[in-house]
């Protein structure tokens, strides 16, 4: 969903920057329609502007109380702790790549390493929500260690 709102952010600003015009100075039928739709551009960009703007001030109302306030040592410990999860992950895969030639990995290994997987990959998600957060303005960042 973030992506195609961004696009029609991306869209609705290029046509702000490269509005339709008519070459000639002329009245014709197609001048006032051109008008109606410059107005509908308009007003479509100025939702989109509000309606980002509210998203932002509910995410920090939201997001901000739920997270207690984080300093970088806490968001080291956060980025090592996915590190240490992503070790653990590849540290099974290599495990069984340990097998005999020919021989395929146990039901119980392959479970173990998807577990390992979906551990890394939630933290890893969770580590980039975090950024996106704080990157928008939606945590408090102490300056306290």
């Amino acid at each position: 969903m973030g992506h195609i709102k961004q696009e029609i952010i991306v869209r609705c600003r290029q046509a702000a920057l490269f509005p339709l015009t008519i070459p000639d100075e002329t009245h014709h039928p197609r001048e006032h329609a051109m008008s109606s739709y410059e107005e509908n551009l308009r007003r479509q960009q100025q939702f989109l502007r509000k309606a980002e703007s509210l998203i932002s001030q509910s995410n920090r109302e939201i997001i901000g109380p739920m997270i207690p306030e984080i300093n970088e040592a806490r968001v080291i410990n956060f980025a090592r702790a996915v590190a240490h999860l992503r070790g653990r992950y590849l540290q099974a895969a290599f495990n069984i790549s340990n097998v005999a030639d020919g021989e395929a990995p146990s039901d119980a290994e392959i479970t173990n390493l998807r577990k390992y997987r979906d551990i890394y990959e939630e933290a890893r998600k969770a580590y980039e929500e975090l950024t996106h957060a704080i990157e928008r303005g939606y945590i408090h960042i102490s300056e306290k260690d």
